[in-house]
């Protein structure tokens, strides 16, 4: 059996998640009169969301090390 199978994310890291949420808000946005959205938008946002989150998670794990009070051994 393959171990990527049995391999989990958490569900901010899937880009079919974040496509489905992204083209939601963008449909809501298109048919209320605030924005047209186009698929290749859509794509761009879902990257940048994807960015932002792994940026988010150095930077989570960069001040968890500075604030520990225990060194790693």
């Amino acid at each position: 059996m393959n171990e990527t199978t049995n391999q989990t994310k958490p569900w901010w890291q899937s880009r079919t998640v974040l496509g489905v949420i992204v083209m939601a808000v963008s449909g809501v946005a298109s048919q209320t009169g605030i924005a047209e959205v186009t698929a290749a938008d859509q794509a761009a946002i879902v990257d940048w969301l994807l960015n932002a989150v792994g940026i988010g998670a150095a930077g989570f794990a960069i001040w968890g090390r500075v604030v520990a009070n225990r060194r790693i051994g």
